[in-house]
């Protein structure tokens, strides 16, 4: 009897980093009141965010799992929807894929969690769950590399048949103890309602800006630079965790700016970690 195995990994990146040895530069009081957690969105020094590739392998449980294949069994379904084709309209339908996670206690060990957990004040097991960690820690998902493989009992991980998606969206943990996570083929990104041009910037702010800051510092994989003249309208749309803020360059005339992720702290302000894109008679490129 044939024993079918599902699998699905996702690949994030974490800082390679030591807290507090150099270069980076961040310490207890002065950045932060405990340690990073080695992510973009709890680190104290992202002028010196090293980032590296961790892949997180989740599988559906079965009794029959191969022990060699290290993983967490914590998927409850997994969904395909295929592309569709719209001959002389559009690119059609493209391929979805929706998994459905079971929420649970963690202890936080292994590459890609917590490299500190050793120094917490507090057991990682009883405290909080798995996905609830993970949205705190991972919530700019979109774009991230994800792969559904499928194969059976007695196949090697490389042999299996794989299918290659990045995340689109993703939701929960919920009260039920779900986190769903929702991914299409990468000719999503030739959509009408995601193609940017020109292109979306791979920048982030170094550090929080507010309605009266004049400069900001954006950080990228390419290189670092620092943006002067800006001011923040103190008008904001926000739709669906998407925040709009305008901005004015004395050089440059009107800019649009805009970032994914948690909602903004007070009026016209602007979190650490924002990436930005925009378009105006100048683009300004990273």
């Amino acid at each position: 009897m044939t024993q079918s195995l599902t699998y699905v990994e996702i690949d994030l990146a974490i800082c390679s980093l030591t807290y507090g040895i150099a270069p980076c530069t961040a310490s207890i009081p002065t950045t932060g009141d405990a340690k990073c957690f080695n992510s973009v969105k709890t680190c104290q020094d992202r002028a010196h965010f090293s980032a590296s590739e961790v892949t997180l392998r989740f599988a559906k449980p079965a009794e029959y799992l191969p022990r060699e294949i290290e993983c967490i069994p914590s998927i409850l379904s997994v969904e395909f929807s295929p592309a569709t084709v719209s001959l002389g309209k559009n690119l059609g339908q493209r391929a979805s894929l929706t998994i459905t996670f079971r929420d649970h206690p963690h202890s936080d060990t292994g590459q890609g969690y917590d490299k500190y957990r050793t120094e917490r004040a507090y057991d990682p097991y009883s405290q909080g769950t798995y996905w609830g960690k993970f949205r705190a820690r991972q919530p700019f998902l979109r774009g991230r590399s994800l792969r559904w493989k499928i194969g059976v009992v007695g196949q090697n991980l490389p042999d299996m048949e794989t299918r290659h998606f990045v995340i689109d969206s993703f939701d929960g943990p919920t009260p039920d103890g779900k986190y769903t996570i929702i991914a299409k083929d990468v000719l999503k990104f030739a959509d009408g309602d995601r193609a940017q041009a020109p292109a979306l910037s791979n920048g982030y702010l170094s550090a929080d800006i507010t309605a009266a800051a004049t400069s900001a510092t954006l950080l990228g994989r390419r290189r670092q630079c620092r943006i002067s003249g800006i001011r923040l309208s103190q008008h904001r749309r926000q739709r669906g965790g998407i925040v709009h803020a305008v901005r004015q360059y004395s050089d440059a005339g009107a800019w649009a700016a805009w970032y994914h992720g948690e909602r903004a702290q007070g009026a016209g302000s602007v979190p650490a970690g924002a990436a930005l894109c925009g378009a105006g008679r100048r683009q300004h490129r990273l």
